[in-house]
């Protein structure tokens, strides 16, 4: 069946839209995708077999500088720049079609070319035939291997009995979006100067065995047009400062602090005076946990910090909140590890994922909050507008963040298409009846007297969340048997009011189920901005390549209160830890 020529109308109108609208550079890029998908949709189809019904192409140029330094001195300068093109060819219609398929591999693709055929690497000169000549051979090989996994997965079904009879792809309203946002100037001389001058800081931190400072600005640039009419020009900028330092307390465990903030560049940071004061108080703080005594054994109330409540955010909600759809496999053994590892299954709508007096919503439109930066985007990786979503009310799960791929629940992609998978992009938490910080060390103190505890603790910082949200996100399930993330620093706050700094613990027991028993919540106060981690690396299309290797210029941000929890297990970390260095650093080392 051959497609209409309205379609192929319908893009030429759209990408004409595109380049009148303002944008000059990318011209060539924008010739060479509206010429070869008017051609692809005009006339591609193999013998008696059918076109493709759907064809999107996205060609994104990616431009990076990392730097590093320590102690004044820099260790590493990467600038990296590459275009690279994505080929989404569906066959079939929208009802059943090629996607949602994982087949037997048959080669080194591993089952991926299902719609997809790249990404392929593109020139970064502006060669109109070099660019169609490489649109031409990826959209020769996604067809032909679309027809392959449509064949595959007809004959797939014919031995299921499948639970779930929904469309394979949403229809969605054709948009045209335009970012009029210049690219910034380069930054590369300032930020070579900032991470050097704050990286000597620690000079003076002589406990402090091991400190760098790192500088990473990515700018990402996206164009796209698909054969429905959607076309868009994005502009991506984002930087961040992050400070690392690394010590060992008396006892031998290892420790470390970080300090990250975040920007669309160095405008957004704050001035060099208070990063100049964040340096000093990420080395005393290191400084203080070396002497600072272990937590050990606990059962009670625990008060999270903003900064690890983002991280239980992450960890425990952020799952339930993102949808993704278990693909038709052709084989029981992948079947099984599929259903194990991939991706994992949100909670029906109208569940309870949170306390009454907590909702929540993901805005991608914010640009900032109070001031702060946040980042914020108007189209998906699919050209949807973005818009907020309640996605928590009132403890209640009452939508969810998807793909163009339909869900229960959620057959219409909702603009959180990122790489193939949903993301949450910036999660504001809303609390009724907020307390103020005041009040709930006063309730933290009640509870832990109500259990006879000499104390109640408060947690400030989480070491190693991150990591197990990545591991958990890529092996479906938690990597540390019942243990959870540790942590890294804390304060015993006793009934008298007098505090005691702790440290190195493990929490134990944490569930999705428990973010249900929060009691209490301030205001949310301040944004935690962190890469997104909600990329699966073996199962979401480019995503969790992008994530592996460095690529990921995407990040979400945590709106989020301090909370209270009646009851959480705490329990000292099994194991060994390492001696001491047995000389002195060179530093102390007497002058001869």
């Amino acid at each position: 069946m051959r497609v209409p020529m309205r379609v192929s109308a319908l893009v030429l109108l759209a990408l004409g839209e595109l380049a009148a609208r303002g944008h000059a550079q990318g011209n060539i890029l924008q010739a060479a995708m509206r010429d070869e998908l008017a051609r692809t949709m005009r006339v591609l189809r193999l013998d008696t077999l059918p076109g493709p019904y759907f064809v999107a192409y996205r060609i994104q140029e990616y431009a990076s500088v990392a730097l590093t330094a320590t102690r004044g001195s820099l260790v590493a300068d990467d600038s990296t720049r590459f275009r690279r093109l994505s080929v989404e060819v569906r066959v079939g219609d929208y009802r059943f079609d090629n996607s949602n398929f994982f087949g037997i591999p048959t080669g080194i693709d591993m089952g991926r070319e299902d719609i997809s055929s790249g990404p392929d690497l593109l020139p970064l000169d502006d060669n109109y035939q070099e660019i169609r000549r490489q649109i031409w051979l990826a959209t020769d090989r996604a067809y032909k291997s679309a027809l392959e996994q449509l064949s595959r997965k007809r004959a797939a079904v014919q031995t299921l009995n499948l639970r779930d009879s929904l469309p394979d792809f949403s229809r969605q309203t054709a948009a045209v979006t335009v970012d009029t946002m210049p690219a910034p100037r380069p930054e590369r001389p300032m930020a070579d100067s900032l991470v050097r001058e704050l990286s000597a800081l620690f000079r003076d931190r002589r406990a402090v065995f091991d400190s760098r400072v790192e500088w990473v600005s990515r700018l990402v640039r996206t164009w796209y047009v698909n054969s429905e009419g959607t076309a868009f020009y994005r502009v991506l900028s984002r930087a961040s400062l992050a400070a690392f330092g690394s010590t060992q307390a008396t006892d031998g465990a290892p420790l470390e602090s970080t300090y990250q903030v975040s920007g669309s560049g160095l405008n957004d940071l704050p001035g060099r005076d208070s990063l100049r004061a964040a340096m000093a108080a990420l080395g005393d703080q290191l400084m203080r946990l070396r002497q600072t005594p272990v937590l050990g054994s606990y059962d009670g109330p625990v008060l999270f910090g903003r900064a690890a409540v983002a991280d239980l955010v992450q960890l425990f909600l952020v799952p339930r909140l993102t949808a993704s759809r278990l693909p038709v496999v052709d084989n029981p053994m992948f079947a099984q590890v599929m259903s194990q590892h991939g991706p994992t299954g949100s909670p029906a709508i109208g569940t309870r994922v949170l306390p009454r007096f907590l909702s929540v919503v993901d805005d991608p439109t914010l640009r900032e909050w109070q001031g702060q930066y946040v980042g914020g985007f108007r189209v998906d990786d699919d050209g949807v507008p973005t818009h907020p979503t309640r996605v928590v009310d009132h403890g209640i799960l009452s939508s969810l963040l998807t793909t163009r791929t339909p869900v229960r629940g959620a057959l219409q992609g909702g603009g959180n298409n990122w790489e193939d998978q949903p993301i949450v992009s910036t999660l504001l938490v809303i609390v009724d009846s907020a307390v103020s910080d005041a009040a709930l060390r006063r309730q933290l103190l009640a509870l832990a007297t109500a259990r006879g505890l000499p104390y109640g603790i408060m947690i400030q910082d989480l070491g190693n969340a991150e990591g197990m949200h990545f591991a958990q996100r890529g092996m479906g399930a938690t990597p540390f048997g019942e243990a959870g993330p540790t942590v890294l620093a804390a304060t015993r706050i006793y009934l008298d009011g007098h505090e005691e700094p702790v440290r190195d613990a493990t929490i134990v027991g944490l569930s999705p189920g428990t973010l249900k028993d929060i009691v209490a919540a301030s205001r949310p106060s301040g944004v935690v901005t962190e890469p997104i981690s909600n990329f699966s690396p073996f199962f979401g299309g480019g995503a969790g390549m992008a994530f592996l290797i460095g690529y990921n210029p995407y990040e979400s941000s945590y709106i989020v209160p301090s909370i209270l929890i009646d009851d959480i297990t705490i329990r000292p970390p099994a194991g060994d830890v390492p001696r001491l260095p047995v000389l002195p650093p060179p530093w102390d080392e007497p002058s001869r």
